[in-house]
């Protein structure tokens, strides 16, 4: 037998509507366990990313690093690191960039 840990990450278009502007959801839930999900509202086509540091700054997982078409997108994190190691209970920050945009956000995950 053997342990399997990923990232639960999905990009998924929600819908074909291009939204007026970029909008980044809050974290639900919040504070959260297992998993926590963003919604992301691009309105051009750009280099995506979605980085989650931890309180001292230092870059903990890379959910999404891609060039995709304006629209809706949703992100989820289950408070892995990016060698798949669980992360203590703690404050984390997301960093969604989208073109020139930018929000950080602060998560609580809780265990």
């Amino acid at each position: 037998s053997g342990l399997y840990s990923m990232t639960l990450v999905a990009t998924d278009d929600i819908d074909d509507v291009v939204p007026a502007n970029f909008y980044v959801s809050s974290n639900y839930p919040n504070p959260f366990n297992p998993s926590t999900q963003i919604d992301i509202y691009t309105n051009q086509q750009s280099d995506l990313t979605v980085n989650i540091f931890d309180a001292a700054g230092r870059l903990v997982n890379v959910l999404i690093n891609k060039n995709l078409e304006a629209g809706t997108y949703s992100a989820k994190w289950n408070g892995n690191n990016r060698q798949g190691q669980s992360m203590p209970t703690g404050v984390y920050f997301i960093q969604v960039m989208s073109g020139t945009e930018v929000s950080t956000q602060k998560l609580v995950l809780m265990k």
